[in-house]
């Protein structure tokens, strides 16, 4: 009950103090499975991104966070687990336990959704060398073309276009690049 207070008391101050709302362009607001992503500077972004989501998506949507960040204090645990019911994710490979791309894959394989921030603060070639460092190889990403600077922005930096990889009907630009 205190959880939804505070997913509740989170979502109205955002919206009174930022204005943010969300713009559907192309796809519906439906509860479906879907990654929702972007490069963002500070730790309230995804806020801003949760806090745009219909109710319904809002409860399937996850995003994926830094352990190390909200697991900082008893109030951010809080948030972070009780309220946004982050995937929370250990940053440095030493003390890691299981593998990042698992969590965020049975996160999805439970129906649920993700927002992530593949980048951080970090630029993209920082990303994609921690994504070797995983042992990932090969990073794929899909966009619509209403977007087309997005598509022009991931051409610049190296993606390849490639066949559509998965079914979600938003999406008809889908990419791939090596690391």
């Amino acid at each position: 009950m205190l959880a939804r207070f505070v997913a509740l008391l989170i979502v109205t101050l955002s919206r009174l103090i930022t204005a943010v709302r969300g713009i559907w362009s192309g796809a519906d607001p439906i509860p479906t499975r879907r990654v929702y992503f972007a490069n963002h500077t500070s730790n309230g972004d995804f806020v801003l991104v949760w806090t745009v989501l219909p109710p319904k998506l809002r409860r399937m949507t996850r995003p994926v966070a830094a352990a190390d960040y909200w697991l900082s204090s008893k109030l951010k645990a809080f948030i972070g687990r009780s309220v946004f019911h982050a995937v929370l994710i250990e940053r440095d490979p030493k003390t890691r336990v299981g593998n990042p791309v698992q969590q965020m894959a049975n996160t999805l394989a439970a129906g649920d959704s993700l927002i992530l921030f593949p980048e951080g603060t970090r630029n993209m070639t920082e990303a994609e060398t921690h994504a070797r460092e995983m042992g990932v190889t090969t990073l794929r990403l899909d966009t619509n073309s209403a977007l087309p600077e997005a598509a022009g922005l991931y051409q610049r930096l190296g993606w390849s276009e490639i066949e559509r990889f998965n079914d979600d009907p938003y999406p008809d630009l889908f990419f791939e690049k090596r690391v």
